[in-house]
């Protein structure tokens, strides 16, 4: 996956449930979805991983495959990184 301490602003919406948002790092919403009930949010690191191999200019979406009426989504955005910034020459 990415550094750790990379943060993300992420989105939960489902019909059946209020919407959840947070600001953390892959692994805390990792442990969100596993502790979540939504439909199909298990394993979630797949979902991460398949999510972050889709990512485009910092920004990741997932639709659940669960039944229309326990549907869900997932976006995020990627925030900062305290990975540290290449510094080659510019020419």
């Amino acid at each position: 996956m990415t550094d750790a301490t990379t943060l993300y602003s992420w989105k939960i919406c489902s019909p059946d449930q209020p919407d959840a948002e947070s600001i953390g790092t892959l692994a805390d919403l990792e442990q969100y979805l596993d502790q979540s009930d939504l439909e199909g949010a298990h394993p979630s690191r797949k979902i991460i991983a398949r999510t972050l191999s889709m990512q485009l200019d910092g920004q990741g979406y997932f639709k659940s495959s669960a039944d229309p009426e326990s549907r869900w989504t997932l976006t995020w955005l990627e925030l900062a990184s305290s990975a540290p910034a290449w510094r080659g020459s510019r020419r």
